[in-house]
């Protein structure tokens, strides 16, 4: 997509970008959108939708830089593990059909990268006005309690919808666990990578 570059006749993308959608295809339409006015990034756009949203991806005049995947399955977590699968990049960042990205999102939501150290990003997510929060800043207990304020043995939390992951951490961690469906397979992500499993 966008802004990839060429290495010996194969395409370099600096990130890998999964949106995962199901019976939204209005809402991937919107998203797909946005995601072809991003800024500043190589990027390698995978959809992972059902059938509706796979038609709509093929509809859309971004479709020719997608490569579109159909799941047949209401599980996140596995369609989530299914874009990582065709990833290629170094980073693989994650949104929802439902967001909006404004152009310079990715560029920031990668750059704390620039630091070896660290492993996974993630950010705030804003309501559908683009001013209220519906998501801030959380951290989650050993017990995957979420709470506002960290306290000791929390973990940062990130949202599935506003987040990216060195590659080679989420393939070392077998990706999503399938048994998060719907809900909390972000959450199951950021524990096993504070804990290295």
């Amino acid at each position: 997509c966008a802004g990839g570059q060429s290495k010996d006749g194969l395409i370099v993308y600096n990130v890998s970008l999964v949106i995962v959608s199901w019976q939204r295809p209005l809402e991937l339409a919107r998203c797909m959108t946005a995601i072809g006015q991003l800024e500043g990034v190589g990027l390698q756009v995978i959809i992972v939708a059902c059938k509706i949203g796979v038609q709509a991806a093929y509809s859309h005049q971004l479709s020719g830089q997608c490569l579109i995947l159909e799941t047949d399955e209401a599980n996140v977590a596995k369609a989530r593990n299914k874009g990582l699968a065709s990833a290629s990049a170094p980073l693989v960042a994650f949104i929802d059909d439902d967001a909006v990205p404004e152009p310079t999102w990715l560029k920031l939501l990668i750059a704390p990268f620039e630091n070896i150290d660290i492993q996974m990003v993630g950010g705030q997510v804003l309501g559908r006005n683009g001013i209220s929060q519906q998501w801030g800043q959380r951290f989650l207990t050993t017990w995957g309690e979420s709470l506002n304020t960290p306290k000791q043995d929390t973990v940062v939390r990130t949202e599935g919808t506003n987040m990216a992951i060195r590659r080679k951490t989420l393939l070392h961690l077998n990706g999503f666990d399938p048994l998060f469906s719907f809900f909390h397979d972000d959450a199951d992500l950021n524990m096993r990578v504070r804990d290295g499993i």
